[in-house]
């Protein structure tokens, strides 16, 4: 059982196998000054708990996949 000092435990645990997650950028020049990025964070879509607390302090799930693309320049 889990539980924090001064509670009860709790009739179940909170566990997580391992697991990997997978982020890639890439980067286009377009000129000498300006760029191009893309970016994808959590490619496979993998559910994870982001942190595994106590069990009555609630657990969160990681982010899911996303994307960005964010242009570069300087002047």
């Amino acid at each position: 059982m889990i539980f924090a000092e001064g509670e009860e435990a709790v009739p179940y645990r909170v566990e997580q196998p391992a697991y990997t997650v997978v982020d890639l950028m890439a980067e286009y020049r377009l000129t000498e000054k300006a760029s191009l990025l893309f970016n994808v964070d959590n490619v496979f879509d993998k559910s994870y708990y982001n942190g595994i607390a106590y069990p009555t302090h609630g657990q969160t799930f990681g982010p899911p996949r996303s994307a960005g693309l964010t242009l570069l320049a300087t002047f």
